[in-house]
């Protein structure tokens, strides 16, 4: 790709009322050329990785009384989320994350240890042991970063299903939660995009207040 850049910027024209051998274009030409390979030596492929839950998050999960089971699924490991544009239509940079379903997991645990849940991981199947149930399934997640010469956008989605299950008995109440964000930065590295998902995470699963019973109500039960 590299390649074929340089040939179709070394052979691009221009009508010649604009440029009939005008500097300025000329100028123009070699300015671009020479960026590129400055722009692919950082942005050729972005992995974002994940972060196990902070100490004092997993502190205050062991601390909580109400357990309650977290899966989460969907996605794989390096899991493509979009491209970093060179001039805001040329698909540059490739930023994929690691591990998505990681992702996920951490980012529902920190919020249900936040709102009083103890999370655990569910047992293999045919235990006698149940909790209520909450599952995690990714749906869609983007994430893109657009050249605007001195800034960069940086946009991001997550849609997830999230299903509550109080009982074995019980079916599960699911509900699709899609959100989006998005920044403008000066450089738009892993450092950037994890700070842009790591957000777009945090505002989807403030939903989750919408899916579970409080913590009051699942004690009256």
């Amino acid at each position: 790709m590299f390649i074929r850049l340089i040939k179709y910027f070394q052979v691009i024209s221009f009508p010649d009322k604009y440029c009939t051998n005008s500097p300025s274009f000329n100028l123009l030409k070699i300015l671009i050329i020479s960026s590129i390979p400055l722009i692919s030596w950082g942005c050729l492929r972005t992995t974002i990785s994940y972060q196990e839950p902070d100490r004092t998050v997993l502190e205050l999960a062991d601390q909580n009384p109400a357990a309650i089971f977290l899966s989460s699924s969907g996605g794989s490991q390096n899991l493509s989320l979009g491209h970093q544009y060179l001039f805001l239509i040329i698909p540059f940079g490739h930023v994929v994350l690691a591990d998505s379903q990681q992702k996920l997991f951490n980012a529902a645990y920190e919020k249900l240890s936040l709102m009083g849940y103890k999370p655990l991981v569910p047992p293999e199947s045919g235990s006698n042991q149940y909790f209520p149930r909450v599952d995690i399934v990714l749906k869609d997640i983007q994430l893109n970063a657009y050249d605007l010469l001195a800034l960069r956008k940086i946009a991001a989605r997550l849609c997830i299903e999230v299903s509550f299950q109080k009982s074995s008995l019980e079916q599960l109440n699911s509900k699709l939660i899609c959100e989006t964000s998005s920044s403008f930065k000066a450089f738009a590295f892993e450092k950037q995009l994890t700070f842009q998902l790591d957000q777009t995470l945090r505002q989807t699963f403030d939903h989750l207040t919408e899916v579970l019973p409080s913590l009051l109500e699942l004690r009256r039960d």
